[in-house]
């Protein structure tokens, strides 16, 4: 709610009331959420012919003093000399009062009744604003106004009728000048030329040639200087075209009781008392906003809806954040920073991010979303040519402990944070989750590969897996029909067997061979010898010698190439066995044999248990989720300012502090 009140005052130098041109004003101040907004706050009053339409007749910004409950009292008029002006109140048309207050926009517009209205009858009591007592009978020559008993209403004069020659009133006019020079008073009698040139309606200060209404030409760099007090709203300057389609703009060098704050230089648009460009201490620009926290600070009241948008621009070098973009809307098309181009030249870019800061955790362009809609992100990108080696999304690093991308989801493993830095990478995929069939890096396909993985090195493996922790799977591969695992340990393990592929029929087809499977660890090796006079000494291989156990038992099985009585082993040793004739016998016959032995290491190992360990083999794969489906990013449209056509209204404008 809003009262108004006229303020008055009484003159000790004349007997007569004198109405001051002010009118108090009270009202409340709140926020958007209807909370008080208390302390000093900028508050532009403006007053309009119409209600709804219309530019605004007259404007005054102020800085009002709200209580704890948002309460304020302003005097309209108080910051300009003449106050309110009379002139804009008259018997038969109304007069409406905006009230914007700082960051806001303005408030239904309230309707002037009776109280303002006595501004303009303060002014019946006088004629053209003057007392009568200004108009008396002018002195007739030779008398003076002291012994004039006469009054007679007031006449234009001249003075060869109202002063002598060489009298203490009238003294005697001498002196010459220049043609065009507007003349200046070098003492109480004599008239000379002053620096002001006039020719053929053109005014030239310092100048006999102005080429413009005024034109000012300085010795120095300094042509021209308003000033005005800092304890006020400032010094300014207006600037209005005129005629249909006029505007007016208003310059203003800021005081300390400025809606803008004080120090500041202020570009207002008189059609809308809209702050449009602001130059704060420490060169500080704002556009659309008078408080500037950056080297630029952007704000956009023209997004369509409900958004307000917000551009920081700042030094990196010194706040950390080239540019901040910033949208308020939480519905409809909003974009926090947008970028364009057309150019076909290699290496163009709509938007590009570079941080060349020699230390700490920069980026060239980062982005963050806190939307829990399905397929909100971060960071899209989208490539929308349908033939070409194009990239949707494209990152590289030259640094040798450097990572072209990185994903984490839920946050950065302990082992990830452990590795980082170890080497040079290209994609990263790395997720702090413990859930069963969530994934640091996950491919799909329908009819394609998932993942396709070629390297071309002769000394480094395609792919490499590593399980830290003991007698834990490090790979699974498999599907509906059963898995194959390797271990940490080096183990393979397979729910269905192992086989190898052999070609037949000349290679028109492919056949499988299984392996045979054993209880226990036992490697074989398979060779020939010859009994010469029933006996034969054989040496293992030395290679294989020491991949088993030599000295426990091992197992080897003859066959005779030919006619004798039978073969047996007479004596074993680690590093070989003696073959002899049964019956004492002395043939001459080649035989084959096949040695079967323990592996070094594992010969106590038998049908090992692996239940435990398959049972928590993770064969889930990730839920399916229903809704809509992914949807690759199209390019979007330019972003469309709407074009505010002027007001011819406008053109009606005084520009006021």
């Amino acid at each position: 709610m809003a009262t108004i009140t006229m303020a008055q005052s009484t003159s000790s130098a004349d007997s007569s009331v004198t109405v001051p041109q002010l009118v108090k004003f009270s009202g409340a101040l709140k926020d958007h959420l209807g909370n008080a907004r208390t302390g000093k706050i900028g508050i532009t009053f403006a007053l309009y012919k119409e209600q709804y339409d219309g530019a605004p007749l007259w404007l005054e910004p102020q800085v009002a003093d709200a209580d704890s409950e948002g309460n304020y009292s302003v005097l309209l008029g108080s910051t300009k000399p003449e106050g309110l002006p009379m002139d804009l109140f008259t018997t038969n048309e109304p007069r409406w009062l905006g009230v914007q207050i700082e960051g806001q926009a303005e408030q239904p517009r309230i309707l002037f009744v009776s109280v303002p209205y006595a501004l303009r009858a303060s002014d019946a009591a006088t004629i053209g604003g003057l007392p009568p007592s200004a108009f008396l009978r002018a002195p007739v020559q030779g008398t003076n106004r002291e012994n004039s008993s006469s009054i007679s209403p007031a006449r234009a004069t001249t003075p060869s009728t109202t002063a002598t020659s060489g009298t203490a009133a009238t003294p005697s006019i001498s002196g010459s000048g220049k043609t065009d020079f507007l003349p200046i008073w070098t003492s109480p009698s004599t008239l000379g030329d002053s620096t002001v040139f006039e020719i053929g309606g053109k005014v030239g200060i310092g100048t006999t040639a102005p080429a413009f209404q005024l034109q000012v030409n300085a010795p120095n760099q300094l042509g021209e200087q308003v000033q005005g007090p800092f304890a006020g709203v400032g010094a300014g300057l207006q600037l209005q075209t005129t005629g249909a389609g006029g505007k007016g703009w208003e310059l203003l060098a800021t005081g300390n009781s400025s809606a803008q704050g004080p120090s500041k230089l202020n570009i207002r648009d008189l059609s809308t008392a809209a702050d449009v460009f602001t130059i704060a201490p420490g060169g500080l620009v704002g556009i659309n906003n008078t408080k500037p926290q950056t080297a630029l600070q952007v704000t956009d009241n023209n997004v369509p809806c409900c958004a307000v948008g917000t551009v920081l621009a700042a030094d990196a070098f010194k706040v950390g954040t080239a540019v901040f973009g910033d949208v308020t809307g939480t519905s409809g098309l909003a974009r926090g920073v947008f970028g364009q181009i057309f150019s076909p030249v290699n290496d163009s870019a709509a938007v590009v991010g570079e941080a060349q800061g020699t230390s700490g955790q920069t980026s060239g362009v980062a982005g963050f979303n806190q939307s829990s809609s399905r397929f909100a992100a971060g960071i899209v990108a989208g490539e929308e040519a349908s033939s070409g080696a194009t990239l949707g999304v494209s990152a590289s690093t030259s640094s040798s402990k450097g990572t072209g991308v990185l994903g984490v989801s839920v946050g950065m493993s302990n082992t990830g944070n452990n590795l980082a830095g170890c080497c040079a990478v290209g994609v990263w995929g790395d997720t702090r989750s413990n859930v069963f069939g969530d994934a640091a890096l996950i491919g799909t396909a329908d009819e394609a590969r998932a993942i396709y993985l070629q390297n071309n090195s002769t000394i480094v493996p395609t792919a490499f897996m590593f399980q830290g922790a003991a007698n834990q799977l490090t790979l699974q591969a498999g599907g509906n029909g059963g898995y194959c695992t390797i271990d940490s340990n080096g183990h393979e393990n397979c729910q269905h067997g192992f086989s190898e592929t052999a070609a037949v029929a000349g290679g028109q087809r492919l056949v499988s061979l299984y392996a045979m499977e054993s209880p226990q660890h036992w490697f074989e090796d398979f060779g020939a010898g010859r009994l010469e006079n029933g006996t034969a000494s054989v040496a293992l291989d030395p290679t294989f010698a020491e991949t088993v156990n030599g000295a426990a038992d091992y197992h080897v099985f003859l066959t005779p190439e030919g006619d004798c009585r039978g073969l047996y082993i007479s004596r074993k040793t680690a590093s070989g066995f003696e073959v002899r004739e049964l019956g004492g016998g002395g043939s001459t016959v080649a035989f084959d044999y096949r040695i079967v032995a323990l592996r070094r290491g594992s010969e106590s190992v038998r049908m090992e248990d692996v239940t435990e360990r398959m049972n928590n083999m993770n064969t889930s794969m990730p839920a399916l989720v229903s809704g809509p489906r992914f949807k690759l990013p199209s390019a979007p449209p330019a972003p469309v300012v709407p074009i505010q056509a002027n007001d011819p209204g406008a053109t009606r404008l005084r520009a006021e502090r």
